[in-house]
């Protein structure tokens, strides 16, 4: 992690500090006339203009976002903009995606602000040449291989948990010679893995390899044909194992390889090795009223970042049979979870507002596998009872289509990997209930629709908030309140300089005074970057006292580091938040 002194944290000057009631938005229609212009460059000494560059122009009010291209000299416009504020983005490979007014990649940039009529041009967007890596990927022989794939890994904070964990990047495969290269890599340490061909017999099979002696290979011959079933082939069945470069089967094992922005390194070459694979195989007993199709089976590495890095989805999905046998073919050794669920398990993965269709009931087992066949029965169980009521707090009175279109969702943390559990649909009673609920941790979210904009400010399950971290649901639940407002919080004001102008090349830490609330993901602990005109908004923080802070750079996962936080309590300003109202804290940086 970054220190503290290398991001230069700001003494911020208070000059006003102030609390008003959330004020009304102003929903008349405003002529469309403002421009937005300027260049896509390369992040170099001596900047050249990047054409062709894909910019994207977007808004939190808008539902679309605006697309141009650069031209020969880099330049992009963007005309009869509405009054608002915006965010832009080029994207070129093997350029890095890159904000506007963002130091770096994967940092967020500075809001635009453009007010009716206004015309806001010489923006200027620095794009940084991604780094690559290339090597080869070689059988147990020496010899290439082909159709292998090859991905960059590296840790990075998780947008389930908060926490930090294994991500791949930019996937690619072998060529015919065995050569890979993966590009477009912002500057970090990374690990290089190499995955099985992905080839696959049937549902939950992968193409049944066997190691012949020379003797099997005779007895073949002279029976004139192979052996009937496929199982019946002699010799001990293999398969291509997950490696990481140089020839580990371990990921602790791998060589971390530190990349520089546009650097390139070559000569980084995967061995394949064949190990011992196992079928596993078993019935589910299925309730009488539960066809074997509505139900998926799914096998999983148990642990998380293995999960993401062994890339099992070659093998990982099936369906059992009407009388309930399934079975998975080519699993090679380790530790596995078999998880069965109606609909399939990740049937509402990435499927945030797909509302209850059914009874949901589910099993799962841990397995071991260590190169033998095995033999593993799933029995169902409902799934937990999960409802309560929503109360809506709002200047308007909600509409029963209002009401329709919200959604009560429960996202799984489930490592690295969103899963959605499917959303609930409020009654117009304001009543919502699941059909049944995997047992697990979750986290609380809900989406709104039909153009009226709702924030929740709270969802307590037997009076603990459901908001401030992970739910794990074991049993029923019955009494969950969700309260949603149309009049968010808000800490606002202006970032300006020694001067009077505006500070735009920062970002503002809004965080708990109480450490407790400093958790991944907590909702008491916010960032952002002032806009082209020094204001910044921050909204829908719950009630209570808060730390501001300024700082020239922030990385991902910095406000998830109770120690990062904690570097920057003698330098904030503290300021209080209410609910329903707009504290104004503008500030003056070394005034």
């Amino acid at each position: 992690m970054m220190s503290i002194s290398a991001r230069v944290l700001v003494l911020l000057a208070a000059f006003a500090v102030a609390q008003q009631p959330a004020r009304e938005a102003n929903t008349q229609s405003r002529p469309s006339t403002g421009v937005i212009a300027g260049a896509v460059v390369t992040d170099d000494r001596d900047p050249q203009p990047i054409r062709r560059a894909r910019v994207v122009l977007s808004s939190g009010v808008r539902l679309d976002n605006l697309i141009a291209t650069s031209d020969d000299s880099g330049r992009f416009v963007f005309r009869g903009i509405p009054p608002g504020r915006y965010t832009l983005q080029a994207n070129k490979p093997p350029f890095l995606a890159t904000y506007y007014g963002a130091r770096r990649p994967e940092r967020p940039g500075t809001p635009i602000a453009v007010a009716e009529g206004q015309t806001v041009s010489a923006l200027t967007i620095r794009m940084m040449r991604g780094a690559a890596l290339e090597g080869r990927v070689l059988d147990q022989n020496g010899e290439p291989m082909a159709f292998v794939g090859v991905a960059a890994l590296r840790y990075s904070y998780s947008a389930v948990t908060g926490e930090r964990a294994v991500t791949a990047e930019a996937p690619v495969t072998a060529d015919d010679r065995g050569v890979y290269r993966v590009f477009g890599l912002p500057p970090g340490e990374y690990v290089v893995m190499a995955r099985p061909p992905l080839v696959s017999v049937g549902r939950g099979a992968t193409l049944d390899t066997r190691r012949l002696t020379a003797a099997d290979v005779d007895r073949i011959l002279q029976s004139g044909q192979a052996p009937e079933p496929a199982r019946a082939m002699p010799g001990a069945p293999v398969n291509w194992a997950p490696v990481y470069h140089p020839g580990t089967p371990e990921l602790a094992a791998a060589a971390k390889i530190r990349l520089e922005a546009g650097e390139e390194q070559t000569g980084r070459d995967i061995p394949m090795r064949l190990v011992p694979t196992s079928r596993i195989s078993g019935v589910v007993t299925l309730p009488a009223t539960l066809a074997a199709s509505a139900l998926g089976i799914t096998i999983v590495a148990a642990d998380p970042d293995s999960r993401v890095s062994s890339n099992l989805g070659f093998l990982s999905n099936t369906r059992p049979e009407a009388d309930g046998r399934y079975s998975f073919s080519g699993v090679t050794p380790g530790s596995y979870i078999v998880k069965a669920r109606t609909g399939g398990a990740g049937a509402a993965r990435g499927s945030a507002a797909q509302p209850t269709t059914g009874p949901v009931f589910w099993a799962l087992a841990d397995v071991t596998v260590e190169g033998r066949d095995l033999d593993v029965s799933l029995t169902l169980q409902p799934g937990i009872p999960v409802s309560g009521r929503v109360e809506f707090k709002t200047a308007t009175p909600m509409t029963a289509d209002d009401i329709a279109a919200v959604r009560i969702q429960l996202r799984a943390i489930d490592g690295p990997t969103i899963t959605y559990q499917p959303a609930a649909v409020v009654t117009e009673r304001r009543t919502f209930a699941f059909d049944g609920v995997v047992p697990g941790p979750f986290r609380f979210i809900s989406t709104t629709g039909a153009g009226r904009e709702l924030f929740a400010t709270s969802a307590t399950i037997g009076g603990r908030e459901a908001l401030d971290g992970p739910i794990d649901i074991k049993s029923a639940i019955t009494d969950m309140a969700v309260v949603f407002t149309d009049r968010p919080s808000e800490v606002t004001g202006t970032l300006q300089d020694a001067t009077g102008r505006p500070a735009t090349d920062y970002f503002i830490v809004v965080f708990s005074t109480n450490r407790a609330y400093w958790t991944p993901l907590s909702r008491r602990v916010m960032q952002t970057r002032p806009g082209n005109d020094g204001k910044y908004v921050l909204r829908n923080l719950p009630a209570g006292e808060y730390l501001l802070a300024a700082l020239t750079d922030l990385a991902p996962g910095d406000t998830s580091d109770p120690t990062f936080l904690a570097q920057l309590v003698s330098s904030a300003q503290k300021i209080t938040v209410t609910d329903g109202s707009t504290t104004v804290q503008p500030f003056r940086i070394g005034g």
